[in-house]
């Protein structure tokens, strides 16, 4: 099991590990919980303390908040190794000294820690394990530090976690080496920098994945729009589902399959993610007629999604990619620029 305490995301994976093959079982997490949540609650405290007694909120101001924010997160991670510290908050011409210890510090943040503890708990029920059935408890990520997140882990899982890697490097050891089996698996033939005992290695490993989040299709019901899930979440990867829809009105010209990411059953609590249509219906179509969906995902994380008319034998097609957040042009820019890193 990976626990992953990172700045501004958690996430906790179940993977199963075997000579040259990495399966991934189960994936969970909450991306609104992280390490800045526990410095905010420092913030808050501290604030409260100088408000208290001079009648200011240094949070009021956007240069007392950084300076606040920087020092909280400074007092979290000595807290980390010593039982107790002192944060100076200065705004307005007032200083204030408020020591915090660490069990005060783990008194104001009690909830969140328990926010992972179930989030890890419903990994478990999800991927149908017991905890005697988890050989190792990996810590990622620099919020894991904190000696509360190894207590809970342990007391949760009856193991003491392993914190033997650098769990502020983990990731990007990770995503090294998966680069390495990506380049290692085509042929990227002389500008691929790699040993080639490495490239044997590499080129011979299976990666397994699952799907992160559920996608659905929209679908009226009502007045109401709601996610109908096709591919629940932690399906594994590759895979395809495909369900028949029926038109709403009478005479319908086109069709739209908007494809939704969430666990949501409300369309607008999830992400759009595509959307294809289906063009020039017959004429007179009654209301209710057939309309066919699939969606597939592959073990790229590529969707594609194919809607048909089953009257008239019409059909459309789309390829979604899940974009990373960068422009090819940015990735390019990106690589060129590590490949003139000269190591010292």
């Amino acid at each position: 099991l990976v626990y992953d305490l990172g700045g501004g995301t958690f996430d906790v994976t179940l993977v199963r590990l075997a000579h040259q093959r990495f399966q991934t079982l189960a994936i969970e997490g909450d991306v609104r919980l992280g390490g800045k949540d526990w410095d905010d609650r420092i913030v808050e405290y501290v604030a409260t303390l100088f408000k208290q007694q001079t009648g200011i909120d240094p949070r009021s101001d956007p240069q007392a908040l950084v300076h606040l924010s920087t020092a909280a997160e400074r007092a979290k991670r000595t807290l980390s190794k010593l039982p107790q510290t002192t944060l100076t908050c200065m705004h307005a011409g007032h200083v204030l000294a408020v020591p915090i210890t660490r069990a005060d510090f783990e008194a104001m943040t009690r909830d969140l820690l328990i926010r992972t503890r179930l989030t890890t708990q419903q990994l478990l029920r999800q991927a149908k394990l017991t905890w005697d059935q988890v050989d190792r408890i990996l810590l990622v990520g620099g919020s894991t530090h904190m000696p509360m997140t190894r207590q809970m882990l342990e007391e949760l899982t009856g193991k003491p976690p392993d914190h033997s890697l650098a769990v502020s490097e983990v990731v990007a050891r990770g995503a090294a080496l998966h680069a390495g089996i990506v380049a290692a698996q085509q042929d990227f033939g002389e500008d691929l920098l790699m040993e080639e005992a490495a490239r044997d290695v590499l080129s011979q490993v299976v990666e397994i994945n699952v799907n992160a989040h559920s996608l659905g299709i929209e679908v009226k019901q009502g007045q109401e729009r709601i996610n109908d899930i096709l591919i629940p979440k932690n399906t594994q990867l590759p895979t395809a589902a495909s369900r028949v829809y029926c038109t709403v009105v009478e005479n319908q010209q086109r069709v739209r399959v908007k494809v939704l990411q969430g666990e949501a059953t409300q369309a607008d609590a999830c992400i759009s993610i595509g959307e294809c249509w289906i063009e020039g219906l017959p004429p007179n179509l009654p209301k209710s007629s057939p309309i066919q969906v699939r969606c597939g995902v592959g073990s790229n994380g590529l969707i594609d999604v194919m809607a048909l008319d089953m009257t008239s034998g019409k059909m459309a097609r789309t390829t979604i990619h899940r974009s990373s957040g960068l422009t090819d042009a940015e990735i390019a820019e990106q690589a060129e620029w590590v490949r003139r890193l000269r190591i010292q």
